[in-house]
């Protein structure tokens, strides 16, 4: 959910926008809203599972024109590093 006050300065119907990711990609969104809550669908799922947002990071979204957000986003941990299994160099005879 977005908050109120940022939701002010979006349109008060559902509505298409873009955002713009930190590499400068634009990422169509939609937007709905009703009286209680504002939030993004339709696009925002694909968006943080291609920028690996997880639990904790943080996004600034910020209003650059009527329909288009910049986003910042800033994360728990700074870099992300798969898991490896390491190999024994020890040979185990049982």
């Amino acid at each position: 959910h977005l908050p109120t006050k940022f939701r002010n300065y979006l349109p008060s119907t559902a509505s298409d926008l873009t955002l713009w990711d930190p590499s400068g990609k634009p990422w169509p969104v939609r937007y709905v809203c009703s009286s209680l809550y504002g939030g993004l669908s339709g696009g925002w799922v694909k968006f943080t599972l291609h920028h690996n947002i997880e639990e904790g990071d943080v996004c600034i979204f910020e209003l650059i024109k009527e329909k288009e957000l910049k986003v910042h986003i800033f994360r728990v941990v700074e870099e992300i590093v798969p898991l490896q299994r390491k190999r024994s160099t020890r040979n185990h005879c049982f």
